[in-house]
């Protein structure tokens, strides 16, 4: 199977890292602007699609502040 099937890419969307904790897509946006130590990638020319790495699940778990 290719790593790009929905459920297998190493990277998530805002959206998908959003409703994994349930939190509002504009709470994340605003998590990956205030942590230095995320690991996010930004694409584009500008640099506003972002991409989480999956690792950040486990670490957000206990880090990141309330919604």
């Amino acid at each position: 199977m290719a790593d790009g099937e929905k459920g297998q890419s190493e990277w998530l969307t805002v959206q998908e890292f959003a409703a994994h904790f349930r939190v509002s897509e504009r709470t994340v946006t605003r998590w990956t602007k205030t942590d230095p130590e995320m690991y996010v990638r930004r694409i584009g020319p500008a640099g506003r699609i972002i991409r989480i790495h999956v690792s950040e699940l486990n670490r957000a778990a206990t880090k990141l502040p309330a919604a």
